[in-house]
């Protein structure tokens, strides 16, 4: 699942754009690997950062979230901060992503 994200997001930074039928592949795909990690009981920071960077990178190129795919990322940025908070690089990427929503 994060290797799906990881493609389409790389393939957004390349291109400077994102469809959002892409935009959507790519927050569910992350969202999934996030969820099933949880089940696990091994989360990682991997899915979060992936997801943070590359949705900060498509906005600032101009995708648009809809309301759903906001609360979605807003839920995720809150779980980040109760699971790695003292990671000071995804922190980062949280704050920026935070400033663009």
């Amino acid at each position: 699942m994060t290797t799906i994200g990881r493609v389409i997001f790389g393939k957004s930074r390349l291109l400077g754009n994102i469809s959002p039928a892409e935009l959507k592949e790519a927050i569910q795909a992350l969202s999934d690997a996030i969820a099933i990690e949880r089940e696990k009981g091994r989360v990682t920071i991997h899915p979060f950062m992936i997801l943070f960077k590359g949705l900060s990178d498509a906005i600032e190129h101009g995708a648009v979230l809809s309301p759903d795919q906001r609360s979605t990322i807003r839920s995720h940025l809150d779980r980040a901060a109760v699971d790695f908070g003292r990671d000071r690089d995804l922190m980062a990427e949280a704050q920026r992503l935070k400033r663009l929503l």
